[in-house]
């Protein structure tokens, strides 16, 4: 009767849906219409949301990425496209309800 030592190691990955994962899917397969709407209803509904009232066009954090960046005052201002906005204030959305 021999006594023998083992010792296995199992490392396994699994992607878990949760609330937040499931919107954010969600808001990423909208169309631009349908996600404006979405977020007007959010706005309407929740009191601790408001709209973003600035006049260019940009998030605040890339604002503020280009302005420390050396060299943003000689390249100017980036071009931001309507998806790209749209898909920043789904994330930053999704973020807030996620938690409120």
């Amino acid at each position: 009767m021999a006594l023998a030592l083992k010792l296995n190691l199992r490392q396994s990955q699994s992607l878990v849906m949760t609330p937040q994962l499931s919107q954010s899917i969600k808001l990423l397969a909208m169309s631009n219409v349908e996600l404006s709407a979405f977020i007007e209803q959010e706005i309407e509904r929740n009191p601790f949301l408001d709209r973003d009232t600035r006049n260019d066009g940009q998030p605040e954090n890339h604002r503020e990425a280009q302005a420390s960046s050396p060299t943003a005052a000689a390249e100017g201002p980036s071009e931001v496209t309507d998806h790209q906005e749209l898909e920043t204030s789904a994330q930053a959305l999704a973020e807030n309800l996620g938690t409120s």
